[in-house]
C-alpha cells in the first residue's frame, strides 16, 4: 500500500540526483520498518536487502512510469490535451515573440 500512495503521480514529476537518493533511503526506511530493524542496529542496507532477498526497484519504477507516461503522450494516446501541454511552452514563446515584433 504504501509504494502505491507514493508512486501516484510519478509520471509528472521531475526527478534530479537528491531526489533519487530520497526515493532509495524511503525505500530502505520500509524494508527496516518490515524487518523491524532499528537504526541503531547499525546494519548495512546489503545485508538488509540480502535477508529479504530483494533489490532496490522503487527508482527504476518511477523512471518506467515516466517513459511510459512519455510514450503515451508521444503517440497521442493520451489525447490531445496531453499533447497540448507538451506543445504549451513552444507555443507561448513563439506568441510572446511575434507580440514584441522580435524576427528572431
Amino acid at each position: 500500500m504504501v509504494w502505491a500512495v507514493f508512486l501516484h503521480g510519478a509520471e509528472g514529476w521531475t526527478i534530479k540526483k537528491s531526489d533519487k537518493n530520497r526515493i532509495g533511503a524511503l525505500e530502505m526506511w520500509r524494508w527496516r520498518k518490515m524487518l523491524g530493524v532499528s537504526w541503531r542496529e547499525h546494519r548495512t542496507n546489503k545485508s538488509i536487502l540480502e535477508e529479504l532477498d530483494v533489490e532496490r526497484e522503487l527508482t527504476a519504477k518511477v523512471v518506467k512510469f515516466k517513459l511510459q507516461y512519455f510514450g503515451h503522450v508521444a503517440r497521442g494516446s493520451a489525447g490531445q490535451l496531453a499533447l497540448t501541454v507538451l506543445e504549451w511552452k513552444e507555443h507561448v514563446f513563439k506568441a510572446n515573440q511575434e507580440d514584441n515584433g522580435s524576427t528572431t
